[in-house]
């Protein structure tokens, strides 16, 4: 059965905000055919056709200007929900994983500026976006497969270290509000 989630109201979102399902693909970090298949979950979800494909791109159908209205609000009150978490003060971290990217690429999306702004001391990704990352980093491989952590060079938790294992990580002490 096909419920309505988080996940189909944020693609929704972005592909309303391109007016473009390529371009929203892209920006979402998913094939285009999965968003293709999103949106008609989401269309037989609501019994309604909510966009319209021309060559210029997409526009929403009045049915969808509708929906967006109403997402529009639950996905701000989303935002705000998760802007009441506490934060970690010692050790700033971001993870972007394909889970994660794929669920909330928004939200991980932005770590990728965080951290090459100085705003996370480290970040754990796929080595497939390490081009994403601009400046000196020192990369630490966490698994077998293509997963790195990157830390800042200027941090103090490595700033005698070329390197950080797993193992010195759990070792650290970690405060948090």
């Amino acid at each position: 059965m096909n419920k309505l989630n988080f996940e189909l109201l944020h693609i929704f979102d972005v592909i309303s905000r391109f007016a473009s399902f390529s371009q929203a693909s892209n920006y979402l970090y998913l094939d285009q055919s999965t968003v293709n298949k999103k949106i008609r979950q989401l269309e037989a979800i609501v019994n309604k056709k909510l966009f319209i494909r021309n060559t210029n791109g997409t526009v929403l159908t009045a049915a969808g200007l509708a929906f967006k209205n109403k997402s529009d609000k639950i996905l701000q009150d989303l935002k705000e929900i998760i802007a009441l978490k506490p934060t970690i003060t010692t050790l700033r971290v971001g993870v972007f994983d394909n889970i994660s990217a794929y669920l909330m690429p928004d939200i991980f999306a932005e770590n990728f500026n965080l951290f090459n702004e100085g705003k996370l001391d480290a970040i754990v990704i796929n080595s497939d976006f390490f081009t994403q990352i601009q400046g000196s980093a020192i990369e630490t491989q966490i698994t077998n497969e293509s997963f790195a952590i990157l830390f800042r060079k200027n941090n103090a938790l490595i700033a005698s270290q070329n390197s950080i294992s797993l193992n010195d990580l759990k070792n650290k002490n970690r405060k948090s509000k």
